[in-house]
């Protein structure tokens, strides 16, 4: 029989598992063989410190088991989330056991989806060659009349915006239900489109052929959901997961190593300076963003961006080319951010993830200047070889790869392996600007380079948006901000 010390180690480990990988309702019960009725003992203390370390809540406050000479509270009912128990007891059970049965009353209704709107484009009069047509008639040439850049990214907003809204008027739309996460699959995107175009014209034309067509793509369809729906349930339950973890304990192979990922000494007779950007490179940039990109908050959708690539390439050459020699668009220093829950019932700040939404626009010289960095960082061999993040070829992958050999080759050799692990906390909230820039100097970037950094990064604005809120724009003081592309 196991002591005590090992039994609440061992239940601390299986309980935060639990409450790790489930983010729903858990209700834990049994004979736990601790009475609650006596709080001053040890045991009692530390059982009670566990359960509230883990934020659970133990339910019952009646004697279990009554005997002629003692009570005792050893029965107990645990649950994460104390609001959900609307009512809780014991029943008398004398003729079948020396145990009374505690209860509790659960409501596990689900939550009703409250309602909320979004503003999203309205394109069933949308017309591509129209809208095209529009943008080439556009007065863009105003963007070379003015010498501020706010002022010319301003105009050009404002009349690609107008273009814009003419062809797709933004309209308020109610969202009724949540989105269906299976839904997402392109294959099931294309069947449904397929089954409307069928659906219409089969009603049109009244032939059999057709109505049969529709009933093969719409039972394929049905098909094609449940497997979806399948793929997203997890392959086995959270307690088989965590008897395999109490059964067997695998090694568990390593993540990054630090030995040997700083680089040599810098030549500091190269400098670094940002050139100024082709049309030809600023339209590639166009036509390469990501479809999927969120809006920003200049209210211009990728979408469109990319259908007149051909037509603004070139004020935007003219914009990035006075950005380059000046300052960096107050415009594009605005973020939306939207708190994303990382669990299915957020409490506190933390249990978010804040995604800082830009102007896409801002995309297009971010990722030119991105190029200009790789290629002078590759050139001169300013990262150790070692280092895979951010890095194209590199990943996990490649770092853990690289640590098998290493760890191969030292036993190899007869030799201990020491791996030393460490985790930031917001780590890119830590890093202050001055070391960023000495770290700059001493890679041999230029102080015109320096300036344009210290200058993209600072004077930035954020405002958050959630469901039915929306705050003032504040100012953000030495903070990173992480962007969702």
């Amino acid at each position: 029989m196991q002591d005590f010390q090992t039994w609440i180690d061992k239940s601390e480990n299986v309980i935060s598992q639990l409450c790790t990988e489930w983010d729903g309702l858990l209700v834990i019960t049994g004979d736990f063989n601790i009475d609650l009725l006596r709080p001053e003992q040890p045991q009692v203390k530390q059982y009670i410190d566990m359960l509230e370390s883990l934020n659970l809540h133990q339910h019952v406050e009646l004697p279990t088991r009554t005997t002629a000479n003692s009570k005792t509270l050893i029965d107990h009912i645990i649950s994460n989330i104390p609001s959900r128990v609307t009512h809780t007891g014991v029943l008398p059970c004398p003729t079948i056991s020396d145990h009374d049965a505690p209860y509790v009353c659960l409501n596990v209704r689900i939550t009703r989806f409250e309602p909320r709107f979004k503003f999203i484009r309205n394109e069933r009069q949308f017309g591509e060659n129209a809208f095209l047509e529009d943008v080439a008639a556009l007065p863009l040439n105003i963007v070379y009349s003015t010498d501020e850049a706010d002022d010319k990214l301003e105009i050009f907003n404002s009349l690609f915006k107008s273009s814009i809204n003419r062809h797709a008027p933004l309209r308020k739309m109610k969202i009724t239900r949540p989105p269906a996460p299976w839904l997402n699959a392109e294959d099931i995107k294309q069947l449904q489109s397929e089954r409307n175009k069928l659906r219409h014209l089969a009603h049109a034309t009244k032939k059999d052929s057709i109505w049969q067509l529709f009933r093969g793509i719409r039972n394929k369809i049905k098909t094609r959901i449940k497997e979806a729906k399948r793929s997203l349930l997890p392959e086995s339950s959270i307690v088989e997961k965590t008897q395999r973890s109490l059964a067997h304990n695998p090694s568990h192979l390593t993540s990054q190593s630090t030995k040997n990922f700083c680089g040599s000494q810098y030549n500091t007779n190269h400098s670094f300076t940002l050139r100024p950007a082709t049309f030809r490179e600023v339209l590639n940039e166009i036509k390469g963003l990501r479809s999927d990109c969120s809006t920003g908050t200049d209210q211009i959708p990728v979408k469109y961006i990319k259908l007149a690539a051909d037509w603004i390439a070139s004020p935007l050459t003219h914009i990035i080319h006075y950005i380059s020699n000046n300052s960096f668009p107050k415009i594009w220093k605005l973020a939306r951010v939207s708190p994303i829950p990382k669990t299915d019932h957020p409490v506190e700040s933390d249990d978010f993830r804040p995604i800082a939404i830009l102007p896409a626009l801002s995309k297009i010289y971010e990722r030119l200047v991105l190029k200009q960095l790789l290629l002078y960082i590759e050139d001169h061999n300013i990262l150790h070889s070692g280092m895979s993040g951010y890095r194209k070829g590199h990943s996990t992958n490649s770092v853990l790869l690289r640590i098998r050999d290493d760890i191969i080759h030292a036993m190899k050799k007869g030799e201990v392996t020491l791996i030393a692990f460490a985790d930031f906390s917001k780590a890119f909230d830590t890093v202050e600007y001055a070391t960023v820039f000495k770290k700059l100097h001493n890679v041999g970037f230029s102080h015109d380079a320096i300036y344009w950094v210290l200058n993209y990064l600072t004077g930035r604005k954020q405002y958050v948006i959630t469901i039915i809120y929306s705050n003032e724009p504040s100012h953000l003081a030495g903070r990173f901000i992480y962007c969702k592309s």
